[in-house]
């Protein structure tokens, strides 16, 4: 496997790219989750759905990551106050160990630091038991789950490097127009994923953070997330990771992330429904012009980067595609460097919207 990584890999990360944590308690578990938490209230949905998990013989460690932005609303620390009490009375399945990583007060909203200390001190607990390859899974605080959720994400993350769970938004709320909104969202998700693959462009995943796992040692391989995002971090880490490791989607068992209108962060679900219009997608053609372009580069189009495609050069910048042509062993590596945001990019500006 290409993330079976050496005692001194490990280090490294821990040194140089890891959250430092002064104590750390430890305890053999089979699996850790991960949930950031920001002024959710109590009961926290995830943590609910979790206790109801049929797990077998499993044991797995829950990483609530409390987080409170500068500037929080008197409602917002409200909530966020109720979570730490109510925290406090949870009375956790003998299966789980709760643990409750309080950061403080921070400076900007967002979910990527949150995740980033959960994830960190996962990885922490991985390394000083030697579980290398340990599952971890992403919720996030208003994520429910199915009952085969842990079972399945441990099963299949023996084989798989990072995996996507199946998943349908559910909508708490009453309102017709947000359940129009999130039905016309999970239909674009779905219709780029599929287009992405009907049209033979490779590494085409999901990527939603509350439905994403990995082993520890892919994360740690790539060099994990970074501490300055407010949001996109599942984006990242799922393209660094396929791009040397395997990918699988988990059919079995569902998320359910919740629908609803949010400012938290700069792009996703939330600001999506609040703002995207929605009725618009990217024409078909533009995948297929995309996916005829990377099967003509892999066999012997022109590495020329002024001989690209205008929407090419529009995506990836010069010094960016000389970069990738010098480091590259082979035109497949080439392409795997374009696995991302630089695809998503030329999908975008090949041709027009249907």
């Amino acid at each position: 496997m290409p993330f079976n990584l050496t005692d001194k890999a490990w280090n490294h990360y821990l040194k140089y790219k890891a959250i430092k944590f002064k104590q750390v308690a430890v305890d053999e578990v089979d699996v850790y989750i991960v949930i950031p938490s920001f002024a959710e209230g109590y009961p926290l949905p995830a943590l609910k759905a979790l206790a109801d998990c049929d797990v077998t013989t499993l044991k797995a460690e829950v990483i609530i990551v409390l987080n409170l932005p500068q500037d929080a609303t008197e409602e917002e620390k409200l909530k966020h106050n109720k979570t730490i009490e109510g925290l406090k009375t949870f009375n956790p399945p003998q299966w789980m160990n709760l643990t409750v990583l309080d950061m403080g007060v921070v400076r900007r909203r967002g979910v990527g630091k949150p995740r980033k200390w959960g994830t960190d001190l996962a990885i922490t607990k991985a390394y000083l038991t030697h579980n290398f390859n340990v599952p971890v899974l992403w919720l996030d605080a208003d994520t429910t789950v199915s009952k085969n959720y842990v079972l399945e994400g441990v099963s299949v993350l023996r084989t798989a490097d990072i995996v996507h769970y199946f998943f349908k938004h559910r909508c708490d709320q009453t309102s017709e127009f947000l359940k129009g909104r999130i039905i016309k969202y999970e239909g674009r998700l779905r219709y780029h994923r599929w287009a992405l693959r009907l049209s033979g462009i490779p590494w085409s995943p999901y990527y939603i953070g509350s439905c994403i796992g990995f082993k520890a040692g892919a994360y740690v391989s790539v060099g994990g997330i970074s501490v300055s995002y407010q949001a996109g971090e599942d984006f990242y880490l799922v393209h660094k990771i396929i791009k040397h490791g395997k990918y699988e989607e988990i059919t079995k068992a569902t998320v359910f992330p919740e629908a609803r209108l949010s400012k938290r962060v700069p792009y996703g679900t939330g600001p999506a429904l609040a703002k995207q219009n929605l009725d618009y997608y990217y024409s078909l053609e533009n995948y297929e012009k995309v996916g005829k372009w990377l099967r003509d580069l892999i066999c012997d189009y022109p590495l020329d980067y002024d001989r690209q495609p205008l929407w090419v050069r529009e995506s990836i910048n010069q010094r960016k595609w000389f970069d990738w042509v010098r480091i590259s062993k082979n035109r497949l590596e080439f392409v795997r460097n374009l696995c991302g945001l630089p695809i998503f990019k030329m999908v975008r500006r090949a041709g027009g919207m249907s």
